[in-house]
């Protein structure tokens, strides 16, 4: 039997005046209590959310899953997808064109001490899941999957593993047959490969096919965490280049593609002010380098553990637990950038829940926004959902302090987003 897990530590974090200016739209909807939450749409109003759970009967922690078809407004009963021995944690989703659902997470089924990257796939909306598989089968300890899923259905999977020994670093596999059989049938690759710790992986593929990585890393020097990239195009991955060039601690990055080849990171970082932390946006225009930097919150809050998504209209959402000086609890707050991140949406608080919120994550489908996230209030720990339509939100032309060039900061080296290794 499995054992409850401690999941999803909670970060100091908060809550920005200057977000508040509009209120969230829909009902909020309860899926059961949980943690870490991922979310994922079809592009035709349909919407997954997988989280991780306890079973009411067992007591077993394993992964849920719940979904709904009209939108938002409703949702299915949850759906345990992981009856493996071990303990399930770290879900992530993606949708194929054809419907089919790729969920992925870390499990100790091959060992309380070494977990491995699990995936299961459902054919028939959700009703039926194929038997769980180990995709990673590593002696080490395997975590953090994250799930992308490309325009000719090739699943794409990035993991960290401690192979080195002392040292994490971020590994692929990927399938070409709806999850049968792995690229771990052969040597997984190591994208990060750095001398220092590689964690906190995020993964997305362009329409192009081109698949972009993402995670933090300490090789930088003095060892202060930053974000670090690269890219793999026809079987070869590019250098690895530095995105942050914080004078402070960098985390948590998320990356999303837009239209015609733009790449969308965000992260979390104290470059501006020692005692907030900011959220920030680089992006790259028709396959250009990474060189436009931009603000999504503004220094004064503690703003971190962003979520992200991004949309073939160069909408890019960006969802975050935000707590201002003299907030008890934080609470998820919502900014829609558009275009070249120059203009945006109006940011707004997205629940007026006094309980402690964290760990959103956000889908895009048309004009359907939706968000989900943890609460935790008296001993309950509620998944939540909601959904808006992004054509109530009013639009302004941000200012200049909201999307300015990063102080102290550079672009990095356009040579090195196109030199394979």
């Amino acid at each position: 039997m499995k054992q409850e897990s401690l999941l999803s530590i909670a970060f100091m974090i908060g809550l920005s005046t200057a977000t508040l200016a509009y209120a969230a739209q829909a009902t909020t909807i309860n899926l059961g209590d949980g943690h870490n939450p991922s979310i994922s749409s079809d592009g035709q109003g349909h919407l997954f959310v997988v989280f991780e759970g306890v079973d009411n009967n067992s007591g077993a922690a394993d992964i849920f899953y719940s979904s709904s078809n009209d939108g938002g407004r409703t949702w299915t009963k949850r759906l345990d997808v992981s009856p493996t021995v071990g303990v399930s944690t770290q879900p992530r989703v993606a949708i194929e064109r054809d419907g089919a659902i790729d969920v992925v997470w870390a499990d100790t089924t091959s060992g309380e001490n070494s977990p491995d990257i699990f995936f299961t796939r459902s054919t028939d909306g959700g009703h039926t899941w194929n038997k769980p598989i180990d995709i990673s089968n590593t002696p080490g300890i395997s975590r953090e999957p994250v799930l992308t899923v490309g325009q000719d259905n090739t699943i794409h999977v990035a993991f960290t593993d401690n192979g080195r020994g002392d040292k994490k670093d971020v590994f692929y596999t990927s399938s070409t047959d709806g999850g049968k059989t792995w690229s771990k049938d052969r040597p997984l690759v190591n994208v990060s490969n750095t001398p220092g710790d590689s964690s906190e992986p995020a993964i997305a593929v362009g329409a192009d096919s081109i698949v972009h990585i993402a995670w933090k890393d300490d090789s930088a020097e003095d060892l202060i965490p930053q974000i670090y990239y690269s890219q793999r195009s026809q079987s070869a991955w590019s250098n690895v280049v530095n995105v942050s060039k914080s004078r402070r601690y960098s985390y948590h990055p998320v990356i999303g593609c837009g239209s015609t080849g733009r790449i969308y990171i965000t992260w979390s970082d104290r470059s501006e002010l020692e005692s907030a932390a900011d959220v920030w946006c680089i992006d790259s225009a028709n396959k250009g380098p990474l060189t436009h930097l931009a603000h999504v919150t503004g220094s004064g809050s503690i703003a971190s553990e962003a979520a992200m998504a991004a949309d073939r209209s160069d909408r890019v959402a960006v969802v975050w637990p935000d707590r201002a000086l003299g907030l008890s609890s934080p609470r998820i707050c919502l900014r829609v950038l558009s275009n070249d991140l120059s203009g945006s949406y109006r940011g707004m608080k997205f629940s007026k829940s006094a309980a402690v919120q964290m760990a959103p994550a956000v889908a895009i489908d048309g004009d359907k926004l939706t968000v989900v996230w943890e609460e935790r209030k008296e001993g309950k720990t509620p998944i939540k959902v909601r959904s808006i339509d992004l054509r109530n939100m009013p639009t302004r032309i941000a200012k200049n302090e909201d999307n300015k060039q990063g102080k102290g900061r550079s672009a990095p080296p356009k040579a090195t987003l196109s030199g394979q290794r």
